[in-house]
Protein backbone atom coordinates (compact mmCIF):
# COMPACT_ATOMS: atom_id res chain seq x y z
CA UNK A 1 0.00 0.00 0.00
CA UNK A 2 1.02 3.66 -0.33
CA UNK A 3 2.30 6.01 2.58
CA UNK A 4 0.25 8.90 2.77
CA UNK A 5 3.29 10.88 3.84
CA UNK A 6 6.31 9.85 1.50
CA UNK A 7 3.73 8.14 -1.33
CA UNK A 8 6.11 5.27 -1.21
CA UNK A 9 4.58 1.64 -1.86
CA UNK A 10 5.22 -0.54 0.96
CA UNK A 11 4.08 -3.73 2.99
CA UNK A 12 1.59 -3.96 5.42
CA UNK A 13 3.97 -4.75 7.81
CA UNK A 14 5.43 -1.48 8.22
CA UNK A 15 2.21 0.11 8.98
CA UNK A 16 1.11 0.37 12.82
CA UNK A 17 -2.11 -1.48 13.21
CA UNK A 18 -3.06 2.12 15.21
CA UNK A 19 -1.28 5.46 16.09
CA UNK A 20 -3.28 6.23 19.04
CA UNK A 21 -5.90 4.54 20.61
CA UNK A 22 -7.98 7.64 20.54
CA UNK A 23 -7.52 7.94 16.40
CA UNK A 24 -10.74 6.32 14.49
CA UNK A 25 -9.22 5.66 11.14
CA UNK A 26 -6.64 3.28 9.47
CA UNK A 27 -3.12 4.38 9.63
CA UNK A 28 -1.87 5.03 5.81
CA UNK A 29 1.27 6.76 7.41
CA UNK A 30 4.67 3.94 7.75
CA UNK A 31 6.07 3.76 11.18
CA UNK A 32 9.32 4.89 9.13
CA UNK A 33 7.70 7.93 8.34
CA UNK A 34 5.63 8.33 11.85
CA UNK A 35 9.20 8.84 13.43
CA UNK A 36 9.94 11.62 11.72
CA UNK A 37 6.81 13.76 11.87
CA UNK A 38 7.17 12.97 15.99
CA UNK A 39 9.38 12.73 18.70
CA UNK A 40 10.65 9.15 17.88
CA UNK A 41 14.04 7.97 16.18
CA UNK A 42 15.85 4.49 15.61
CA UNK A 43 18.26 5.70 17.59
CA UNK A 44 16.55 5.46 20.83
CA UNK A 45 18.17 3.41 23.25
CA UNK A 46 14.58 3.64 25.68
CA UNK A 47 11.49 5.37 24.77
CA UNK A 48 11.36 8.97 24.46
CA UNK A 49 10.21 10.64 27.51
CA UNK A 50 9.64 14.32 25.98
CA UNK A 51 6.18 15.47 25.14
CA UNK A 52 4.52 13.89 21.70
CA UNK A 53 3.56 15.67 19.14
CA UNK A 54 -0.01 14.62 17.26
CA UNK A 55 -1.12 11.78 15.28
CA UNK A 56 -0.14 13.58 11.11
CA UNK A 57 -2.94 11.74 10.33
CA UNK A 58 -5.60 13.31 12.48
CA UNK A 59 -3.75 15.22 14.77
CA UNK A 60 -4.97 13.56 17.66
CA UNK A 61 -2.41 14.23 20.42
CA UNK A 62 -0.41 11.30 21.51
CA UNK A 63 -0.37 9.68 24.90
CA UNK A 64 2.68 8.34 26.97
CA UNK A 65 1.54 4.52 26.22
CA UNK A 66 0.90 5.61 22.55
CA UNK A 67 4.00 6.82 22.07
CA UNK A 68 5.73 3.76 23.81
CA UNK A 69 3.46 1.41 21.37
CA UNK A 70 5.29 2.98 18.66
CA UNK A 71 8.40 2.78 20.03
CA UNK A 72 8.47 -0.84 20.66
CA UNK A 73 6.59 -1.66 17.41
CA UNK A 74 9.60 0.63 15.57
CA UNK A 75 12.48 -1.28 17.80
CA UNK A 76 11.00 -4.36 17.07
CA UNK A 77 10.55 -5.46 20.82
CA UNK A 78 8.89 -9.27 21.49
CA UNK A 79 5.96 -7.39 22.62
CA UNK A 80 5.14 -5.30 20.07
CA UNK A 81 1.68 -5.20 17.87
CA UNK A 82 1.06 -7.91 15.45
CA UNK A 83 0.48 -6.86 12.31
CA UNK A 84 -2.48 -7.81 9.84
CA UNK A 85 -3.55 -7.02 6.59
CA UNK A 86 -4.77 -3.41 5.94
CA UNK A 87 -7.85 -4.41 4.02
CA UNK A 88 -9.07 -6.40 7.54
CA UNK A 89 -8.52 -3.55 9.34
CA UNK A 90 -10.69 -2.07 7.26
CA UNK A 91 -13.78 -4.11 7.53
CA UNK A 92 -13.44 -3.59 11.52
CA UNK A 93 -13.02 -0.27 10.86
CA UNK A 94 -16.48 -0.37 8.73
CA UNK A 95 -18.23 -2.75 10.84
CA UNK A 96 -17.45 -0.62 14.05
CA UNK A 97 -18.48 2.77 12.73
CA UNK A 98 -21.88 0.95 11.45
CA UNK A 99 -22.40 -0.78 15.34
CA UNK A 100 -21.65 3.36 16.18
CA UNK A 101 -24.20 5.05 13.97
CA UNK A 102 -27.15 2.22 14.91
CA UNK A 103 -25.92 2.95 18.66
CA UNK A 104 -26.43 6.59 18.03
CA UNK A 105 -29.85 6.67 15.61
CA UNK A 106 -31.34 4.53 18.18
CA UNK A 107 -30.49 7.36 20.78
CA UNK A 108 -31.93 9.87 18.46
CA UNK A 109 -35.38 11.36 19.09
CA UNK A 110 -37.14 14.33 17.71
CA UNK A 111 -40.23 16.70 16.93
CA UNK A 112 -42.53 16.23 13.92
CA UNK A 113 -45.45 18.29 12.98
CA UNK A 114 -48.86 16.42 11.18
CA UNK A 115 -51.17 18.72 9.29
CA UNK A 116 -54.36 17.71 8.01
CA UNK A 117 -55.96 19.04 4.97
CA UNK A 118 -58.85 20.99 6.96
CA UNK A 119 -55.79 22.88 9.15
CA UNK A 120 -55.54 21.01 12.24
CA UNK A 121 -52.45 20.18 13.35
CA UNK A 122 -50.21 18.35 16.10
CA UNK A 123 -46.81 17.66 17.13
CA UNK A 124 -45.84 14.22 17.73
CA UNK A 125 -42.48 12.71 19.10
CA UNK A 126 -40.10 9.69 17.54
CA UNK A 127 -37.31 8.33 17.85
CA UNK A 128 -34.87 6.79 14.85
CA UNK A 129 -36.60 3.63 16.01
CA UNK A 130 -40.22 4.37 15.88
CA UNK A 131 -42.20 2.11 13.77
CA UNK A 132 -44.52 4.08 11.49
CA UNK A 133 -47.86 2.33 13.07
CA UNK A 134 -46.16 3.88 16.27
CA UNK A 135 -46.46 7.18 15.23
CA UNK A 136 -49.74 6.48 13.67
CA UNK A 137 -51.12 5.39 16.47
CA UNK A 138 -50.16 8.45 18.56
CA UNK A 139 -51.69 10.82 15.57
CA UNK A 140 -55.22 8.78 16.09
CA UNK A 141 -54.71 9.89 19.82
CA UNK A 142 -54.26 13.68 19.02
CA UNK A 143 -56.05 13.99 15.45
CA UNK A 144 -59.35 11.54 16.00
CA UNK A 145 -58.28 9.76 12.88
CA UNK A 146 -58.32 6.16 12.35
CA UNK A 147 -54.87 4.32 11.73
CA UNK A 148 -56.53 2.82 9.19
CA UNK A 149 -57.28 5.77 6.76
CA UNK A 150 -54.13 7.04 7.99
CA UNK A 151 -51.61 8.07 5.05
CA UNK A 152 -48.70 9.96 6.07
CA UNK A 153 -46.79 12.19 3.34
CA UNK A 154 -43.56 13.91 3.24
CA UNK A 155 -43.05 16.23 0.03
CA UNK A 156 -46.16 14.08 -1.83
CA UNK A 157 -44.18 10.84 -0.76
CA UNK A 158 -46.38 8.14 1.08
CA UNK A 159 -43.83 7.20 3.69
CA UNK A 160 -45.96 3.95 4.04
CA UNK A 161 -45.46 2.54 0.64
CA UNK A 162 -42.56 -0.03 0.12
CA UNK A 163 -40.82 -0.88 -3.10
CA UNK A 164 -43.33 -3.31 -4.16
CA UNK A 165 -45.72 -0.60 -4.18
CA UNK A 166 -47.79 -2.05 -1.01
CA UNK A 167 -48.49 0.03 2.68
CA UNK A 168 -46.03 -1.10 5.17
CA UNK A 169 -45.86 0.51 8.63
CA UNK A 170 -43.73 -1.60 10.41
CA UNK A 171 -40.69 0.55 8.74
CA UNK A 172 -39.01 2.11 11.21
CA UNK A 173 -38.93 6.18 11.22
CA UNK A 174 -34.39 6.06 10.45
CA UNK A 175 -35.56 4.25 6.91
CA UNK A 176 -38.06 6.76 6.16
CA UNK A 177 -35.38 9.53 5.49
CA UNK A 178 -37.53 12.37 7.11
CA UNK A 179 -35.42 15.27 8.96
CA UNK A 180 -36.46 16.29 12.31
CA UNK A 181 -39.12 19.04 12.33
CA UNK A 182 -40.58 18.48 8.85
CA UNK A 183 -44.22 18.87 8.49
CA UNK A 184 -45.96 15.72 7.31
CA UNK A 185 -49.20 15.64 5.36
CA UNK A 186 -51.92 13.75 6.61
CA UNK A 187 -54.81 12.16 4.20
CA UNK A 188 -57.64 10.84 5.79
CA UNK A 189 -58.60 7.87 3.16
CA UNK A 190 -62.20 6.92 3.27
CA UNK A 191 -62.31 4.37 0.46
CA UNK A 192 -59.65 3.35 -2.24
CA UNK A 193 -59.66 0.81 -5.22
CA UNK A 194 -57.16 -1.69 -4.94
CA UNK A 195 -55.47 -4.55 -7.05
CA UNK A 196 -57.73 -6.64 -8.77
CA UNK A 197 -60.51 -4.27 -8.73
CA UNK A 198 -61.09 -4.85 -5.29
CA UNK A 199 -62.08 -2.01 -2.95
CA UNK A 200 -60.85 -0.96 0.76
CA UNK A 201 -62.74 1.04 2.99
CA UNK A 202 -60.67 1.82 6.29
CA UNK A 203 -58.71 -1.34 6.25
CA UNK A 204 -62.00 -3.60 5.22
CA UNK A 205 -62.48 -4.95 1.91
CA UNK A 206 -65.89 -4.58 -0.67
CA UNK A 207 -66.75 -5.03 -4.38
CA UNK A 208 -65.49 -2.92 -7.10
CA UNK A 209 -66.96 0.70 -6.72
CA UNK A 210 -68.27 1.80 -9.76
CA UNK A 211 -70.62 5.10 -8.94
CA UNK A 212 -71.05 7.59 -6.73
CA UNK A 213 -73.56 9.75 -5.28
CA UNK A 214 -73.29 13.09 -3.31
CA UNK A 215 -76.91 14.12 -1.62
CA UNK A 216 -77.18 17.15 0.35
CA UNK A 217 -79.94 18.72 2.17
CA UNK A 218 -80.87 20.93 4.58
CA UNK A 219 -84.19 23.24 6.65
CA UNK A 220 -85.31 26.27 6.59
CA UNK A 221 -87.32 28.85 3.71
CA UNK A 222 -83.89 29.18 1.46
CA UNK A 223 -84.35 29.89 -1.88
CA UNK A 224 -82.74 27.63 -4.25
CA UNK A 225 -79.24 29.38 -5.44
CA UNK A 226 -78.48 30.22 -1.97
CA UNK A 227 -76.26 26.86 -1.67
CA UNK A 228 -75.22 24.95 -4.20
CA UNK A 229 -73.44 21.38 -4.17
CA UNK A 230 -71.21 20.94 -7.15
CA UNK A 231 -68.31 18.73 -8.94
CA UNK A 232 -65.15 20.35 -9.92
CA UNK A 233 -63.21 17.92 -12.32
CA UNK A 234 -59.52 18.88 -13.21
CA UNK A 235 -56.80 16.56 -14.95
CA UNK A 236 -53.55 15.13 -13.73
CA UNK A 237 -51.66 18.20 -14.81
CA UNK A 238 -53.99 20.47 -12.09
CA UNK A 239 -55.79 22.27 -15.09
CA UNK A 240 -59.48 23.29 -15.02
CA UNK A 241 -61.47 20.47 -17.13
CA UNK A 242 -64.89 21.53 -16.47
CA UNK A 243 -67.88 21.11 -13.66
CA UNK A 244 -71.66 19.87 -13.03
CA UNK A 245 -73.58 21.90 -10.53
CA UNK A 246 -78.14 22.83 -10.78
CA UNK A 247 -77.16 24.78 -13.69
CA UNK A 248 -74.61 22.84 -15.28
CA UNK A 249 -76.66 19.73 -15.04
CA UNK A 250 -73.91 17.26 -16.71
CA UNK A 251 -70.59 17.03 -17.75
CA UNK A 252 -69.24 13.64 -19.22
CA UNK A 253 -70.39 11.11 -16.54
CA UNK A 254 -71.64 13.33 -13.94
CA UNK A 255 -74.87 14.46 -13.36
CA UNK A 256 -76.83 16.81 -11.30
CA UNK A 257 -80.61 16.34 -10.62
CA UNK A 258 -80.78 20.61 -11.10
CA UNK A 259 -82.19 22.91 -8.38
CA UNK A 260 -83.79 22.55 -5.30
CA UNK A 261 -86.72 24.19 -4.16
CA UNK A 262 -87.87 26.07 -1.52
CA UNK A 263 -90.57 22.84 -0.40
CA UNK A 264 -88.17 20.32 -1.44
CA UNK A 265 -84.36 21.79 0.29
CA UNK A 266 -81.89 18.88 -1.12
CA UNK A 267 -80.02 18.07 -4.32
CA UNK A 268 -77.96 15.30 -5.35
CA UNK A 269 -75.13 14.27 -7.81
CA UNK A 270 -74.29 11.00 -9.48
CA UNK A 271 -71.14 10.30 -10.98
CA UNK A 272 -70.03 6.67 -13.63
CA UNK A 273 -66.48 6.54 -12.80
CA UNK A 274 -65.95 4.16 -15.95
CA UNK A 275 -67.57 6.89 -18.29
CA UNK A 276 -64.84 9.36 -17.31
CA UNK A 277 -62.43 10.23 -19.81
CA UNK A 278 -58.64 10.14 -19.06
CA UNK A 279 -58.32 13.72 -18.70
CA UNK A 280 -60.70 13.73 -15.64
CA UNK A 281 -58.10 12.65 -13.23
CA UNK A 282 -59.17 14.94 -9.86
CA UNK A 283 -63.25 15.37 -8.62
CA UNK A 284 -63.48 17.74 -5.58
CA UNK A 285 -67.21 17.81 -4.30
CA UNK A 286 -67.84 21.17 -3.17
CA UNK A 287 -70.56 22.65 -1.02
CA UNK A 288 -70.67 27.01 -1.26
CA UNK A 289 -73.41 29.39 -0.62
CA UNK A 290 -74.03 32.76 -1.91
CA UNK A 291 -72.07 35.41 0.20
CA UNK A 292 -73.38 38.52 -1.65
CA UNK A 293 -76.34 37.58 -0.45
CA UNK A 294 -75.70 37.73 3.19
CA UNK A 295 -75.26 33.93 3.32
CA UNK A 296 -72.61 31.47 4.31
CA UNK A 297 -72.38 27.93 5.03
CA UNK A 298 -73.68 28.62 9.05
CA UNK A 299 -76.92 30.30 7.48
CA UNK A 300 -78.40 26.23 6.87
CA UNK A 301 -79.94 24.55 9.43
CA UNK A 302 -79.78 20.37 9.82
CA UNK A 303 -77.16 21.06 6.60
CA UNK A 304 -75.97 17.62 5.63
CA UNK A 305 -73.65 15.96 3.25
CA UNK A 306 -73.14 12.23 2.25
CA UNK A 307 -71.00 10.86 -0.53
CA UNK A 308 -72.07 7.29 -1.11
CA UNK A 309 -71.10 4.38 -3.27
CA UNK A 310 -74.17 4.33 -5.12
CA UNK A 311 -74.38 0.27 -5.61
CA UNK A 312 -73.66 -0.26 -2.16
CA UNK A 313 -75.54 2.34 -0.41
CA UNK A 314 -72.10 2.54 1.57
CA UNK A 315 -71.56 5.79 3.21
CA UNK A 316 -67.73 7.04 2.13
CA UNK A 317 -67.61 10.67 3.89
CA UNK A 318 -69.62 12.86 5.28
CA UNK A 319 -70.69 17.07 6.14
CA UNK A 320 -72.84 17.87 9.04
CA UNK A 321 -73.81 21.19 10.59
CA UNK A 322 -71.62 21.55 13.18
CA UNK A 323 -68.30 21.28 10.64
CA UNK A 324 -69.61 24.77 9.16
CA UNK A 325 -68.17 28.12 9.64
CA UNK A 326 -68.46 31.79 8.21
CA UNK A 327 -67.10 30.65 5.31
CA UNK A 328 -68.56 31.13 1.80
CA UNK A 329 -67.45 26.96 0.37
CA UNK A 330 -66.25 24.04 1.33
CA UNK A 331 -64.05 21.24 -0.66
CA UNK A 332 -65.32 18.29 0.94
CA UNK A 333 -63.51 15.38 -0.24
CA UNK A 334 -62.00 14.47 -3.61
CA UNK A 335 -61.99 11.44 -5.52
CA UNK A 336 -58.50 10.92 -7.30
CA UNK A 337 -57.66 8.96 -10.11
CA UNK A 338 -53.52 6.75 -9.44
CA UNK A 339 -51.80 7.52 -12.89
CA UNK A 340 -50.37 4.33 -12.88
CA UNK A 341 -52.98 1.92 -11.92
CA UNK A 342 -56.23 4.01 -12.59
CA UNK A 343 -57.57 3.31 -9.52
CA UNK A 344 -59.78 5.82 -7.50
CA UNK A 345 -59.06 7.17 -3.93
CA UNK A 346 -61.52 8.90 -1.83
CA UNK A 347 -59.75 11.66 0.04
CA UNK A 348 -61.52 13.99 3.02
CA UNK A 349 -60.46 17.20 2.43
CA UNK A 350 -62.51 19.71 4.40
CA UNK A 351 -60.81 22.84 3.44
CA UNK A 352 -62.96 25.89 3.36
CA UNK A 353 -62.65 29.04 0.95
CA UNK A 354 -64.53 31.07 -0.93
CA UNK A 355 -66.50 31.37 -4.25
CA UNK A 356 -70.18 30.33 -5.40
CA UNK A 357 -72.27 28.89 -8.13
CA UNK A 358 -71.20 32.73 -10.02
CA UNK A 359 -67.74 32.10 -9.53
CA UNK A 360 -65.41 29.39 -9.76
CA UNK A 361 -62.24 30.55 -9.67
CA UNK A 362 -61.80 30.74 -5.74
CA UNK A 363 -62.72 26.65 -5.40
CA UNK A 364 -60.77 25.77 -8.61
CA UNK A 365 -57.81 27.74 -6.94
CA UNK A 366 -57.49 25.97 -3.80
CA UNK A 367 -57.77 22.37 -5.31
CA UNK A 368 -55.14 23.62 -7.58
CA UNK A 369 -53.15 24.53 -4.43
CA UNK A 370 -54.06 21.31 -2.75
CA UNK A 371 -52.51 19.11 -5.19
CA UNK A 372 -49.18 21.54 -5.74
CA UNK A 373 -48.71 21.22 -2.24
CA UNK A 374 -48.33 17.57 -2.05
CA UNK A 375 -51.60 17.28 0.58
CA UNK A 376 -53.13 14.70 -1.43
CA UNK A 377 -52.40 11.54 -2.90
Amino acid sequence: MQCGQCTVHKLSHEFPWQISALCDHSPTTRLVCISQKTSLNFVHAAPPTTKATACPECFVALSAEDIRSLWLVLCEQPSCLVFQDLDVLREREKAAQVAKMLRGAEEEHGQVSIALVDGRRCSVRVSTSTRLAELKEKVRQELDVPVARQRLLYRGRNLGENDKGEQDDNRRWADLEVPWGSMLHLVVIMYETGSGNQSRQSGGSGGSMKQLKFNLSWTGEMERKHLNGSCIVLNAAGAFVGHADFRNTRFQSVSHDGPSSKHVTQQSMRVNLAGLDGQCACLFFTLSAFMPAGFSLRSFRNLTVQLLDQELGRELDSYTACQANDSEAVILCCAKRDSSSGHWRIQRVGRHCSGNHRDYDPMVDAAKALLRGGELM
